[in-house]
């Protein structure tokens, strides 16, 4: 694993207008990782945009490194760090309590005849949203 950061080029408009919504920080992301695209692979690379020093970064947590290439597109030259995650993963204990902060979009989908996948809707109430979370958490690494 590998916690990767850019700095995010707001200063230059031109370089950043692209990037006027989520889903296309979602894209910057996917295409970080050519070989996974050439591959038709599809993993799940959790993300972040977050401020840092009084700037914007963008974080990866993935299993591989992301192509400096591509990773580097909309942000500052030479900000680019990436790191293995690895070291800290075996240092956690059992029973060891840690703080975090997570941004997530909880949702389900509504299955519909014919198609694979159902209609989306957002959990809405907190114990809808604190259930969802749960339910993700056994299935992720901690």
């Amino acid at each position: 694993m590998y916690l990767s950061r850019i700095k995010i080029d707001t200063e230059n408009r031109q370089k950043i207008r692209p990037l006027t919504h989520l889903g296309a920080y979602h894209d910057w992301v996917e295409k970080s990782f050519p070989a996974e695209i050439e591959a038709g692979v599809r993993r799940r690379h959790l993300w972040r945009i977050d401020p840092l020093y009084g700037e914007l970064y963008l974080m990866v947590l993935s299993e591989e490194k992301p192509s400096l290439k591509e990773f580097s597109k909309y942000g500052v030259e030479n900000t680019f760090l990436s790191k293995s995650y690895d070291h800290l993963l075996t240092s956690i204990k059992v029973g060891q309590v840690l703080r975090f902060r997570v941004t997530a979009n909880p949702t389900y989908a509504d299955p519909q005849p014919g198609k694979e996948r159902g209609k989306v809707y957002p959990h809405v109430t907190i114990e809808q949203q604190r259930h969802w979370l749960i339910k993700k958490i056994s299935k992720c690494w901690f």
